[in-house]
């Protein structure tokens, strides 16, 4: 490959990585606007909430973070991997009474400033999360699913974000 070639391959591939991110003060386009009713609480911070639709073979959960608050949240971008893939245990999944343990990557890194999600106040960003691949759910039976995610803040400490339970039914 000559190297004019791969120098312009190089520039489109820098130019899709920065049109990919949210510039500063941005939000993604996963986060939008939340509707009045849902800001209607006295909360402060996050709020989390989940929906889920099982399939033949998997269960695919909706992860929406709200922010009640009235400054910006930095949420950690793996905290809810808007590709779908988790690098870490994000949920606790029971079928019946029996824990289904985390059986996917768990990657340690450093944290940058570049690795937060800026959601501002009145936000949600939300995306879909197969857990499939990293608990097993591929039986029948009655399933409950909670998120439950350690967010980490680049200086001072860490907080716990935890959503609702759901019971989902897979045939």
């Amino acid at each position: 490959m000559p190297a004019t070639d791969r120098r312009v391959g190089l520039y489109l591939f820098l130019v899709c990585l920065l049109l990919a991110r949210p510039a500063e003060g941005g939000q993604p386009s996963q986060c939008h606007k939340a509707p009045p009713r849902m800001l209607s609480g006295s909360g402060r911070g996050p709020s989390v909430w989940i929906s889920a639709e099982p399939s033949a073979e998997n269960i695919v959960v909706k992860v929406s973070i709200t922010n009640l608050g009235s400054s910006r949240y930095r949420l950690l971008s793996w905290d809810l991997p808007f590709h779908g893939g988790m690098s870490g245990g994000l949920f606790d999944v029971y079928r019946g009474f029996e824990e289904i343990p985390y059986r996917g990557m768990a990657i340690k890194r450093k944290i940058t400033k570049e690795d937060y999600i800026n959601v501002d106040p009145g936000f949600t960003c939300s995306t879909s999360i197969p857990l499939a691949p990293a608990y097993d759910v591929t039986p029948p039976g009655q399933y409950r699913i909670q998120y439950r995610a350690a967010n980490q803040h680049f200086h001072d400490g860490l907080d716990w974000l935890t959503s609702n339970e759901i019971e989902v039914e897979r045939k």
